[in-house]
């Protein structure tokens, strides 16, 4: 064989094994800054502009950050992914009309977490902060999300799914702040906590008329000045709820109104204050349970409706409510 010959067959298994590997393997973890391109490898260094495209090239489970202060676009996920920011930068979406900031429709075992986001409707011509479809868990940390058609989150996963919110606002909203919304079977469990949900359209919490067993956590945080109720459960079947060391106050309906079937809601050290209907009203068959609460200033204190049930441990105080103290004033032990 000759020298040239040797050189031509070096060359073209060089040319095989490079066809043969991926044009650019994915990383784990991936940028997005206001100078970026879409075009660059979203490398700290040649960063992407858009979470669209760094989503779209990230590994599963990785992680998407952005290194300044900008508008990065909304963005539809599909796998497992963290998008966050830095303390001190302001990672925006400003969403496009009738659209979503986030859209999440990922696998079933797929945890999404999104922090450090400010989230904009666009004064109320975008549809949802964040609509989440399927997956197997979204985490919500320190976000504002406000000013949308609908919902600053619309959770309403097809199937067994988790759901945590901590230090967000959810302000300005058409509808609901947190709409939980399951649209098919499979157990969903949530803790939503130190959260203000304010001035939103209609609830500031809305837990849906799933059929699907939920287990729920609102806590330490404040639900006030919504146009209808503060916390509203609807026809639930097998709804576990537990409201704790949180302010409902000013809102426009029932600070809790609860119509689930089977269900059980406990209150525990919480101030439900001036709201226009009731402090708390249940209707269905769900029973509501007050211990170490305040319901004062409600238009009516507290009422039951239906086959609904309300018990205490004797420790609330309810008083001042305008039209009465209702089933507060003295609500069977049990």
């Amino acid at each position: 064989m000759t020298r040239m010959t040797i050189v031509m067959a070096a060359g073209f298994a060089l040319i095989a094994v490079l066809s043969a590997a991926p044009a650019q393997a994915q990383r784990d973890r991936v940028f997005v800054a206001s100078y970026g391109s879409d075009s660059n490898p979203c490398t700290f260094g040649s960063p992407c502009k858009t979470f669209q495209q760094a989503v779209n090239v990230v590994a599963g489970g990785g992680e998407v950050t952005a290194i300044d202060s900008a508008g990065f676009g909304p963005v539809t996920i599909s796998h497992a992914v963290t998008i966050t920011s830095p303390a001190g930068v302001e990672a925006g979406i400003a969403a496009m009309s009738g659209g979503n900031a986030i859209t999440i429709s990922a696998g079933t075992n797929d945890a999404i977490s999104i922090s450090g986001m400010v989230l904009d409707g666009a004064a109320r011509a975008a549809n949802n902060g964040i609509q989440f479809n399927s997956g197997g868990s979204l985490n919500v940390q320190d976000c504002t999300i406000r000013n949308f058609a609908n919902d600053g989150i619309l959770f309403e996963p097809n199937g067994t799914s988790q759901l945590f919110v901590t230090n967000a606002l959810l302000a300005g909203n058409e509808v609901d702040g947190i709409d939980i919304n399951p649209t098919n079977t499979g157990a969903v469990t949530g803790t939503i906590e130190r959260v203000r949900s304010q001035s939103n359209g209609q609830q500031g919490v809305a837990i849906g008329a799933a059929s699907n067993a939920m287990t729920l956590t609102i806590g330490s945080s404040v639900i006030a000045d919504n146009t209808a109720s503060g916390i509203s459960v609807g026809a639930a079947t097998g709804l576990n709820l537990t409201v704790s060391d949180s302010t409902i106050a000013n809102n426009g309906g029932s600070g809790i109104f609860s119509n689930a079937a089977t269900s059980d809601i406990m209150v525990t050290a919480t101030k439900i204050a001036n709201n226009s209907v009731f402090g708390v009203l249940v209707s269905g068959s769900t029973t509501i349970w007050l211990t170490r609460s305040t319901l004062t200033g409600n238009n009516n204190g507290s009422g039951t409706e239906s086959s609904g049930s309300l018990f205490t441990f004797g420790d609330n105080a309810v008083a001042g409510n305008s039209n009465g103290n209702g089933a507060g004033a003295s609500i069977p032990y049990k």
